[in-house]
């Protein structure tokens, strides 16, 4: 080629160590190629044939694979490097930010679009749900056309109609958009992780892929930090924001789209990963890749240093898709069936001998893993919210069998107080809230309420003779066993009957966001030297044994300040085994399946989560035996089945 050294065609590095190149693989790969992976001749590494039909390939791909474990170290690190890490940082990210807005959406649109409990639920249930069919799709697609291309795609869903979602006039047209959105956002764990763990040889990729999980922390801050500048910071601040088209939390679901479209911009100057080149064939653009990949890191260096393997040094041309021929031109229909056969059977090839016993254990790693944290992470702000109601109710005031004065003016806003038998003869209650209020056995007579706003305000069994109530939202549902006589409610608010919480406050959930998610950020540096040290299997070891001793502890958990220091720890010690077996699963797949096995497996932890979410939120109010002994037997669990995987530190990929 022009510009190389005259002597780059002599210095093939696969060339100088072919036979070392093999032997060395063969011993480090052994226990892959008896494990996880097929020798592109159609046999499983025992012999056997994996199906009829498949032509032999022309050369063993342990070859391929050590050829681009070669070419990659070439390349070195540097400004490519971290454009890929800016790039899957941003990616993990957008792929957080799609989990973490929920919460913060939900308080906030929860009057704007009339959303019963019902809808909540629905809204949260979509986003993981329809993650589990992006995360497939897209890994699938990711194995068949491309990682890059895959990603793209992935990232236009994900963000257009994240953005769209923030115009949306009601709930019915935002849940469908944030279901698009989620379709796009399942496909940015599995199909991120694997791209950018082939752009790394066995040396540097455990490190650097453990450094995703700071990427990833930082898209749940970017969301809380998000809510905090554009959502009111209390229900009172909710109620009282004007009601004007673009409210504010459709100013927040439009910045929450930011991560996923810078994301989109980055991978743009992206190539694609040329170790999916070679394995379809496309050898010469793999070249181009690692070329491009070397000049970008050496760009401050010597004009004059050229890539020292060239397109001579590459093995014997490889088939298309890892051993299937190109189909032959048929019609559109024809293609459309042979592409919808080809995707399911590229899912049900990660649960075919050699990979089945493989896949049944990751899938059941991360299934417990979804379960755990999601579910603890449900538990945590739901339990500190008990701490708090308690606390709140602790301090009810209450007003016991008394007759107030005729004709008195309630002029002042009442909280936190129950009325046991009072009676109000001629009393006026008037532009004030009530919030958290109990008229209980009362008895109202000749009286008003005008301009009323109430949350959490009920009249149980009490008694409204002549009485008028004017502008307020005292909706059916206020009034439990009462009689009403000759009472007339003129101009009631609005036809959205629900019941606003006054003492919501951002800042609960921005608190326990930002804690949570920001010790992660040190704890992946801490993480990262431990990868490649001690292995993948002993860092997910020593997460669970360190999530146990966390288990125990929230036996002790009475204020919401023990709390939030639990769901830091806990969360660093659970999300260290996480990256780990996301970086295992990255590496314990052949090329030719690896982003379908990661897209089923993330796929299907989704509906672990969903579990998790209704388990953990069936757990009694502050009984804390019950959610220690699950979480401590999930990550017993998780430590029992990793003994069924094998450690990928060495492997080539």
């Amino acid at each position: 080629m022009p510009g190389l050294a005259e002597d780059s065609e002599e210095a093939s590095l696969v060339g100088r160590e072919a036979t070392l190149a093999m032997t060395s693989y063969t011993e480090e790969g052994t226990t892959r190629i008896k494990t996880v992976r097929i020798v592109e001749s159609g046999a499983t590494a025992s012999g056997e044939p994996i199906s009829d039909g498949i032509e032999e390939a022309t050369i063993d791909s342990s070859l391929v694979t050590q050829f681009h474990e070669d070419a990659i170290r070439q390349t070195g690190s540097g400004v490519f490097h971290w454009l890929l890490l800016l790039f899957a940082g941003l990616g993990m990210g957008a792929e957080n930010a799609e989990l973490f807005v929920v919460a913060f959406l939900i308080p906030s649109a929860e009057e704007d679009l009339c959303m019963e409990n019902t809808d909540k639920t629905c809204l949260a249930g979509v986003t993981f749900s329809w993650m589990l069919v992006g995360a497939i799709t897209w890994g699938c697609i990711a194995d068949r056309v491309g990682r890059r291309t895959a990603l793209l795609v992935a990232l236009v869903f994900n963000s257009t109609f994240g953005a769209i979602a923030a115009f949306m006039p009601n709930y019915g047209l935002l849940l469908l958009t944030r279901l698009l959105s989620a379709v796009g956002a399942g496909g940015l764990l599995p199909v991120i992780i694997v791209y950018y763990c082939e752009f790394f040889g066995r040396r540097d990729r455990g490190r650097r892929a453990t450094w995703l999980l700071a990427g990833w922390a930082l898209g749940g801050l970017f969301v809380a930090l998000m809510a905090w500048a554009a959502i009111p910071r209390t229900g009172v601040a909710l109620m009282e924001e004007k009601k004007q088209y673009f409210s504010s939390w459709r100013v927040f679901v439009l910045l929450c789209s930011l991560p996923s479209f810078a994301a989109l911009i980055t991978l743009i100057f992206l190539p694609e990963s040329p170790r999916f080149l070679l394995e379809v064939g496309r050898d010469i653009e793999a070249m181009f890749v690692y070329q491009s990949v070397y000049k970008n890191n050496h760009i401050n260096d010597d004009p004059a240093a050229q890539y020292q393997l060239t397109e001579l040094e590459l093995p014997t041309r490889r088939q298309l898709y890892g051993g299937f021929p190109p189909p032959p031109s048929r019609s559109v229909l024809a293609d459309f069936v042979s592409g919808f056969e080809a995707f399911w059977s590229s899912i049900f090839r990660v649960f075919n001998p050699p990979y089945s016993h493989l896949t049944f254990a990751l899938l059941l790693i991360w299934a417990f893993l979804a379960f755990g944290y999601y579910g603890v992470s449900l538990w945590i702000p739901e339990y500190m919210q008990l701490l708090r109601n308690e606390d709140y109710r602790s301090r009810t005031r209450v007003e016991n069998h008394t007759i107030f004065p005729a004709h008195m003016i309630f002029n002042s806003s009442i909280e936190n107080t129950e009325y046991e038998g009072c009676v109000f003869p001629k009393s006026e209650f008037s532009h004030i809230r009530l919030n958290h209020v109990i008229f209980r056995n009362s008895t109202f007579e000749n009286c008003s309420f005008r301009a009323i706003e109430s949350s959490r305000t009920f009249f149980e069994a009490s008694v409204l003779l002549n009485t008028e109530l004017t502008d307020t939202d005292f909706y059916d549902f206020r009034f439990q066993d009462c009689e009403l006589i000759n009472t007339k409610s003129v101009n009631t608010k609005g036809p959205c009957q629900l019941d606003l919480n006054f003492n919501f406050r951002l800042s609960d959930l921005f608190s326990e966001a930002m804690i949570g998610q920001a010790v992660l950020i040190p704890g992946s540096l801490v993480a990262s030297l431990l990868m490649n040290t001690i292995g993948r299997l002993r860092v997910i070891g020593l997460s669970m044994f360190s999530t146990s001793i966390c288990a125990s502890a929230i036996w002790f958990l009475k204020t919401p300040t023990h709390v939030v220091i639990f769901e830091a720890a806990f969360n660093l010690a659970f999300l260290w085994g996480w990256i780990a077996v996301a970086i295992l699963t990255a590496e314990a797949y052949p090329t030719h399946t690896r982003a379908t096995a990661y897209g089923v497996l993330t796929g299907i932890s989704r509906v672990a989560a969903v579990l998790g979410i209704v388990v953990f939120r069936g757990l009694p109010g502050l009984n804390l035996l019950l959610p220690s002994i699950l979480t401590a037997v999930v990550a017993l669990v998780i430590g029992i089945l990793t003994v069924k995987l094998p450690e990928t530190k060495d492997v080539l990929l």
